[in-house]
């Protein structure tokens, strides 16, 4: 299921990504719902969407991803938990030669790591980096996308 994430680039933890709760409030319950009227968030994810500067498309080929370590063990299957699957813990970097993010973990369950976006932040010296691997192992598996925060080298 998507979920909206967002930084506060003024505060003192600018590469902290925060969720965002109040879209997915139930108005009668006032609980985290997911499946609630498309409607009324389709227009909320508007109201937010116009007061937002578009991100700049940026140059994929010049980020790369760096891996510090990995260790990999045998879990249960989630169709049959006699077999066995392979989960994979990765800690990586993302840089390019002028910026880097902080160390990343993704658990994945292929070994693969790519970037499929990347980002320049207006008005900010900051890049956004989208990582994608196969997260969630359930069913033919799924894939999770990341967004990685990329501030200047010091």
């Amino acid at each position: 299921m998507p979920q909206l994430y967002y930084y506060q680039f003024s505060s003192k933890t600018p590469n902290k990504l925060i969720e965002v709760r109040s879209l997915y409030l139930n108005p009668k319950t006032k609980k985290i719902d997911y499946d609630q009227d498309g409607v009324q968030f389709e227009k909320d994810l508007t109201q937010i969407r116009k007061r937002l500067t578009p991100l700049i498309v940026g140059n994929a080929n010049t980020v790369k991803i760096h891996i510090l370590n990995q260790s990999k063990k045998q879990i249960p299957s989630w169709y049959d938990p006699s077999e066995k699957i392979t989960e994979y813990k990765t800690k990586y970097k993302v840089m390019t030669h002028s910026h880097q993010s902080n160390n990343q973990i993704a658990v994945n369950y292929d070994n693969k790591l790519k970037i499929t976006q990347n980002f320049i932040v207006p008005k900010q010296n900051k890049m956004l980096i989208v990582i994608q691997y196969l997260g969630i192992p359930f069913e033919t598996g799924y894939q999770v996308e990341d967004p990685v925060l990329l501030l200047p080298k010091k």
